[in-house]
């Protein structure tokens, strides 16, 4: 046990404990400490960021899904006929002027934007009077089922069961 009290033998004990370390081996072992104390507390500050914007996501979701499920509501309280309403009004509330022609196209006052009806997809369309439309190529080859008629339903004159009208 004397070993112990020299320098050697503490030395010695050091190193057999695996205890004993170079000055370039404890420099480095400081180093690396230092830095994995900094990424780690870069990292919980990271976290504390990220747990606020995931509760900000969260209540941003939540509200969402709240705005939709409210509109869904409104959509399956409202009547087809005022929604349209609310959507001519919408443009009214817009200040866009417009007009109802009499085959049921709907025109802003230049003509140059109208809604129609499109006998290939059974629907009404926004139509703008720049875009160049199908070629006759293209029309021809477009396959054609039941076509709606030239004017929408809807907007014919109603006629009574043998024909007549009111």
């Amino acid at each position: 046990m004397q070993t112990h009290r020299t320098p050697a033998g503490i030395a010695a004990a050091l190193d057999a404990a695996g205890m004993l370390q170079s000055p370039e081996a404890a420099r480095e072992l400081d180093g690396m400490t230092r830095r994995m104390m900094r990424a780690e507390q870069r990292r919980a500050e990271l976290e504390a960021v990220l747990d606020t914007h995931r509760d900000d996501d969260a209540a941003e979701i939540k509200r969402l899904r709240a705005r939709v499920a409210e509109l869904e509501q409104q959509s399956a309280d409202t009547s087809p006929w005022q929604r349209a309403v609310d959507g001519l009004n919408a443009l009214v509330d817009a200040r866009i002027g417009f007009h109802i022609e009499p085959d049921g196209h709907i025109s802003n006052p230049s003509g140059d934007e109208h809604i129609e009806w499109d006998r290939a997809v059974e629907r009404f369309v926004l139509v703008h009077d720049d875009d160049p439309g199908p070629t006759p190529a293209e029309s021809a080859a477009r396959p054609r089922g039941v076509l709606a008629p030239a004017v929408p339903p809807m907007a014919r004159p109603w006629r009574g069961p043998r024909g007549e009208r009111p």
